[in-house]
């Protein structure tokens, strides 16, 4: 996971058959972890093609829903549904994809 030459990663859930005798015990379903590149023209499609889409912002206790993402002087910013404003800096971005499966990305793993 630490790692410099590989890929970011997220949290999905998953069986496969090396995991059986876990997955029994966790109800079918063990967490593991998946590794894909994601940028902020992803997560633009991800907020059109997966509403709603959530996002925690720094040093705030609840997320937001979200429509946009951009990236500004390195700092990876959002544009929240209820209001046309864009905050900023976001410490993660999750949605539910189309398996009913909660994904989430840490705003470092966001190119």
């Amino acid at each position: 996971m630490g790692d410099p030459g590989r890929l970011p990663s997220h949290r999905v859930a998953y069986d496969t058959s090396r995991a059986k005798a876990a997955s029994r015990l966790n109800g079918g379903f063990t967490l593991g972890l998946a590794r894909a590149l994601v940028n902020v023209r992803d997560i633009n499609m991800i907020c059109q093609e997966y509403p709603p889409v959530y996002a925690l912002i720094e040093g705030e206790k609840r997320r937001r829903k979200i429509n946009r993402a951009r990236r500004r002087l390195g700092v990876l910013e959002i544009r929240t549904a209820a209001r046309d404003e864009w905050k900023g800096p976001v410490v993660w971005i999750e949605w539910l994809n189309g398996l009913d499966v909660l994904v989430r990305y840490e705003a470092h793993d966001i190119r």
